[in-house]
């Protein structure tokens, strides 16, 4: 449609880094954050001054000058360790470190490193606050052959971590098998 902008495509910022995406219609939209590396994480996100518990914007459409303001800082957390791997297994895991309560709807929520073959991993760019961290040998092909109830009751389950910002963790863990079909 003519006028009416792409918004699934990266719009560039200014030097003051801001920018503007004109046009867009007054219902319901989400916000997703990319490619800010390790050295930044989304602190918070704002419409019209009011800050937003999820990533869903739900614009009024009687504002006169709607405002989005997307808060980056520049210390997030850094968690890294080693996963205890079993007498000659040469397993890769997978460690995923969940923000605590679990609300995969929030912005940086979580964050994910597969270990290498002596089982050591770093997790860069976390948002401070509390986590789960769980090291998993195998991720299911299908991860809806794991129900959400079984794979909250995981995840509650996993080792917990605080993390203030520009904190580096280390921790040590050992695999866990999710069940399946639960």
């Amino acid at each position: 449609m003519d006028g009416v902008p792409d918004v699934t495509q990266p719009w560039p910022v200014d030097s003051d880094g801001k920018f503007q995406i004109p046009y867009v219609r007054p219902v319901g939209q989400s916000v997703i954050v990319q490619g800010l590396g390790a050295t930044h994480y989304v602190k918070e996100i704002r419409y019209n001054g009011a800050a937003l518990s999820g990533s869903s914007v739900p614009l009024d459409q009687e504002a006169v000058a709607p405002s989005l303001t997307i808060v980056l800082d520049d210390k997030p957390a850094t968690i890294a360790g080693y996963v205890v791997l079993p007498a000659g297994r040469t397993i890769r895991p997978t460690v995923i470190a969940v923000k605590w309560p679990w609300d995969l709807t929030v912005p940086g929520t979580f964050g994910s490193a597969q270990a290498d073959a002596s089982g050591s991993f770093v997790i860069t760019g976390l948002s401070p606050g509390e986590y789960r961290v769980i090291a998993l040998p195998s991720l299911p092909q299908d991860l809806m052959a794991v129900s959400q109830a079984t794979l909250e009751r995981v995840v509650a389950g996993a080792t917990k971590v605080e993390l203030s910002p520009g904190a580096l963790l280390n921790v040590t863990l050992e695999p866990t098998v999710l069940p399946t079909l639960l």
